[in-house]
């Protein structure tokens, strides 16, 4: 990847494998509110980490960001949500 390009969001999609990135890459998710009317929800926001598969069930996967741990399907109720794959640091 050239960092001359503009990054290239990707629509979140947890019904396909293809619409996610892999579990443990690390990402970056760019969360913008739905037009809903709630005033919490007002600010785009962006947070960088992992998706991580259940410990119990190793189904579901689970957003470990910046700012804990979060359930992604409950976030797209209050957002929209687009990633972009992070460079590791080497």
């Amino acid at each position: 990847m050239s960092y001359h390009q503009p990054a290239v969001w990707t629509y979140l999609n947890l019904a396909t494998r293809s619409g996610h990135p892999h579990a443990f890459d690390l990402v970056a998710l760019r969360l913008v509110p739905l037009k809903d009317g709630a005033t919490f929800y007002r600010e785009e926001r962006y947070d960088i980490g992992t998706f991580e598969p259940d410990e119990k069930t190793g189904r579901k996967l689970w957003w470990h960001g910046t700012r804990g741990i979060e359930d992604p399907c409950k976030l797209q109720k209050k957002y929209e949500i687009t990633w972009y794959p992070v460079d590791m640091p080497e």
